[in-house]
């Protein structure tokens, strides 16, 4: 009778652990499509978030640096009208001194600005001539235009290759996500049989 009942015992021990399993097994079977679905959801929804970010203007702009005009609207932009706008923008500022700015490579100035260069010790910006002198001419206020004009032309150059890559067909995709911590771990519960 004791040999019975233990018996008894083990059969309903194995059957209730087989029923965990079972169980649990389930659920994972059940609750799986589930958790992929709301990780699509919400992946999908943060690479949106984030594409809108990147491609929308900020809309507050800075309100205590004077804005700077845009430049004539032109047909087609080479990868150096960022450069040669901000260039021009030089020229409206009232420096000490008077330079010609050189914007074509066969120019024979001999004292003209070629570019604009950041400082590595005070991180202003500073300009370069055609012989490589850097000149630190530029106010804190002409800087900050400069930088905010550098910005603009650069971000202004980025949307005419967008829409130059919609134009041609091409299919823009989305930039993975940032923060990749934060996805979910996957669907496991835990057993302890």
């Amino acid at each position: 009778m004791v040999r019975h009942t233990r018996q008894w015992i083990d059969q309903g021990k194995i059957a209730l652990r087989r029923l965990r399993i079972t169980a649990s097994w389930t659920a994972q079977i059940l609750l799986y499509p589930i958790y992929i679905g709301f990780q699509a959801i919400r992946l999908t929804g943060a690479q949106l978030r984030q594409a809108i970010e990147l491609s929308l203007p900020s809309l507050n702009p800075k309100k205590d640096v004077a804005p700077i005009p845009a430049p004539s609207p032109t047909v087609s932009l080479t990868v150096d009208t960022p450069i040669q706008q901000a260039l021009l923008t030089v020229q409206n500022f009232s420096l000490p001194i008077t330079l010609p700015i050189q914007l074509e490579q066969h120019s024979l100035v001999v004292q003209s600005v070629r570019g604009v260069a950041s400082r590595l010790e005070t991180r202003s910006l500073v300009l370069v001539t055609s012989q490589n002198q850097i000149l630190d001419l530029l106010t804190p206020q002409q800087q900050e235009q400069l930088a905010q004009r550098i910005e603009w032309e650069i971000a202004r150059y980025e949307r005419y290759q967008q829409f130059q890559q919609v134009i041609r067909g091409a299919v823009v995709r989305l930039r993975p996500l940032v923060e990749e911590s934060r996805k979910l771990p996957p669907f496991m519960p835990c057993s302890s049989f």
